[in-house]
């Protein structure tokens, strides 16, 4: 039994939005209010509730409930806490891409060549975010309420990030407007603290190798695991 239990009776749609991003007056500190949020957001999302998928009857099909979550996060311009293998950032080319990149709503999900996040972005400042903030689902199991034809989906606890797509979208009838994908709260009032670990294969920011056109670690010989405790389970 962990000796801190987690108050998880707010919402996550609550939690969600009153993220501020980070807090403190120096690299330290704001690290360190990062943890206290993830760690906050982590214990709701893995023991508070689960994603619903329903029909086009409006009847529930399965449950998804999320086992590891791993947390992104990135302050633009002049910000302190950078994350450079974030996804939905102003590019440093702003010819690229739209700059700044205008923030999603809180709660949209992102999905993207590694899985599927749910975001938090700042919305106090919608076209030009400070910071970027989401949450990658790096492991579920789904729990099937329904049979759908044609979908099945393998016992225990799956940790194929993509596969969290099929979870979330296989087998849904997309020619009825009732189809829903939604989190659901469940009456859990605390829990326990969740494991905390690196997140998976995230290499370490580094500037000489980036002036050199490499954003990150992804050699062998030159990867450095990135040790920001940013990756929460159970």
């Amino acid at each position: 039994m962990a000796e801190k239990i987690l108050d998880i009776s707010k919402t996550l749609n609550t939690l969600l939005s009153e993220f501020r991003g980070a807090q403190g007056k120096n690299e330290e500190e704001r690290l360190e209010s990062l943890e206290t949020a993830f760690q906050q957001i982590a214990g709701k999302l893995l023991y508070g509730g689960y994603f619903v998928v329903t029909n086009e009857f409006n009847e529930m099909v399965r449950r998804v409930y999320l086992h590891n979550v791993e947390f992104y996060y990135h302050e633009e311009g002049n910000g302190v806490v950078k994350d450079y293998i974030v996804y939905h950032r102003n590019p440093e080319d702003p010819a690229k891409k739209p700059n700044p990149l205008p923030s999603f709503p809180i709660g949209s999900l992102h999905t993207h060549v590694s899985g599927v996040d749910i975001t938090f972005e700042d919305n106090k400042n919608p076209a030009n975010p400070a910071y970027r903030a989401s949450v990658l689902v790096r492991a579920f199991q789904v729990e099937v309420v329904k049979e759908v034809a044609g979908v099945s989906f393998p016992q225990g606890v799956d940790e194929r990030s993509t596969y969290f797509y099929n979870a979330l979208f296989m087998g849904v009838n997309v020619l009825d407007g009732r189809v829903s994908v939604h989190w659901c709260d469940n009456d859990v009032q605390q829990c326990e603290i969740p494991q905390i670990k690196p997140r998976h294969n995230v290499g370490k920011f580094d500037e000489k190798i980036h002036k050199k056109g490499f954003k990150y670690h992804v050699k062998k010989e030159i990867f450095e695991q990135d040790n920001r405790p940013w990756a929460f389970y159970y």
